[in-house]
């Protein structure tokens, strides 16, 4: 061991140096640990209930609070909380997590689901519950709790009720610290070969097209004189505040579709102009005529995902047994390995209320007022033109940053529902149907509608 890398740090804030010794008053796997990150911010009114939900689940804790992690305000809790707290909690302005995640005593961690703060719990067996700010972090937080099964996700409403329960004991967190375990020894396992992979002035390959195109777009993004996104301020005002100081001016120009609508409306040649080299079923528009207002399910996974064909049979025997008509965009190329394949029973009970086609012209199609709900892969096009026309969603996120698209549909702005990976046909029938004829569907509906 070399002593001289103990100095070697990323961060720049000064470490509380009583964190590892307030530790080792502890029995093994007791103690909460909660660091937010570097970065995010939180309102005060949401730092109260944190702190509340910690004290009243009556677990030790070792919570790091930055100076700048509340906004407008100094960071300012009652003096019951903290007089409750007195003798199983420390708050600190910064620590050591390599160390703290390490100490014997940590049992669970309250983490903001950056990927290095994710690893580092993987890598010393520690379950997480996950609040995502920004950027990959809702993907992160995906693969934990969705995938991985080492974690649990806290919704962006901060509620007291909930962060106690989430800490609550019982077999639910012992089966995601089994999991966790598990993981971090793959992380042990692959750890020294990784890190020779990625060291100074090396790749995992020299050649990597995706590694220097990313690469150049970020470092050429700085030098522009400014950045347009096909997205609209109401809808991510957060993002573009976290990221502006590094950034040249940032324009929100979308929905592009938006600032097509007219353009095309006076120009006819412009109807002609398209992102797909899919031939579109020229069907859709007039099937979709017989159908009442919002009564028909929109069904597209976009230009890239597939499935297996057992994946496809389920999602059909879903759609099948919700009883709701469905419009369905099946590529050529959508399941793997095989031609799609659907049983002749699925294709009598559907004969008179659903129609699969190969592909669709998706504005037009979004924008009839027959399409009650939208089941999709939550790629970033098909997610802003939902919001646009006001249709709620059912998310099935591929890879990119669907899942972060989807995080956001279901938890941050309540306008879709998501579906487990493992794909059931009882689950879709369950959620088309409170999609279209349910309360939590018309809750949903309402909201898309207010943007």
């Amino acid at each position: 061991m070399n002593k001289d890398t103990n100095s070697i740090g990323l961060s720049l804030w000064k470490e509380d140096p009583r964190c590892i010794n307030w530790l080792d008053s502890f029995a093994p796997d007791s103690v909460v640990y909660v660091n937010f990150g570097s970065i995010t911010v939180m309102t005060n009114d949401q730092y109260v209930e944190f702190a509340w939900g910690l004290a009243n689940s009556n677990h030790p804790f070792l919570w790091i609070t930055r100076p700048d992690l509340v906004t407008g305000d100094s960071a300012v809790l009652p003096l019951e909380f903290l007089e409750k707290t007195k003798n199983r909690g420390l708050i600190a302005s910064w620590c050591n997590q390599e160390k703290v995640l390490a100490h014997p005593a940590i049992g669970g961690f309250l983490t903001h689901s950056g990927w290095n703060s994710t690893l580092e719990s993987i890598y010393n067996g520690i379950p997480m519950i996950c609040w995502p700010f920004f950027v990959e972090q809702q993907t992160n937080c995906w693969f934990s709790c969705k995938k991985w099964g080492i974690g649990m996700e806290i919704d962006a409403n901060v509620e007291r009720s909930v962060v106690e329960m989430q800490f609550g004991t019982g077999q639910g967190g012992g089966r995601l610290r089994g999991a966790s375990g598990q993981l971090g020894k793959g992380v042990v396992a692959g750890l020294v070969a990784l890190i020779e992979q990625w060291a100074v002035g090396k790749t995992t390959s020299p050649d990597d097209f995706m590694l220097h195109y990313l690469r150049r777009l970020i470092h050429n993004s700085k030098r522009a004189s400014a950045l347009l996104f096909n997205t609209f301020d109401a809808l991510d005002v957060d993002i573009f505040r976290a990221v502006s100081s590094d950034f040249p001016p940032l324009y929100a120009i979308g929905p592009l579709q938006f600032l097509l609508e007219p353009i095309e409306a006076t120009n006819k040649d412009t109807n002609s102009i398209g992102s797909s080299l899919w031939k579109e079923d020229p069907r859709c528009i007039n099937w979709l005529d017989s159908f009442a207002p919002d009564s028909v399910v929109y069904v597209n996974f976009g230009s890239i995902t597939v499935m297996t064909n057992d994946q496809y049979v389920e999602f059909a025997w879903g759609l099948a047994n919700s009883n709701h008509p469905f419009l369905w965009i099946t590529r050529p190329d959508l399941v793997t390995g095989d031609s799609a394949v659907l049983p002749p029973e699925f294709l009598e009970k559907t004969k008179n209320r659903g129609l699969i086609a190969s592909w669709c012209n998706q504005e037009k199609v979004l924008a009839h007022p027959a399409i009650g709900g939208f089941l999709t892969h939550s790629g970033w096009n098909s997610t802003l033109e939902s919001i646009y026309n006001g249709i709620p969603m059912i998310c099935w996120p591929f890879f990119a940053e669907q899942q972060t698209n989807c995080w956001f549909s279901c938890k941050k702005w309540g306008i879709g529902m998501e579906i487990d990976a493992n794909v059931e046909r009882s689950v879709i029938e369950m959620q088309v149907r409170e999609l279209m004829e349910g309360e939590k569907g018309k809750e949903m509906r309402r909201k898309a509608a207010e943007w």
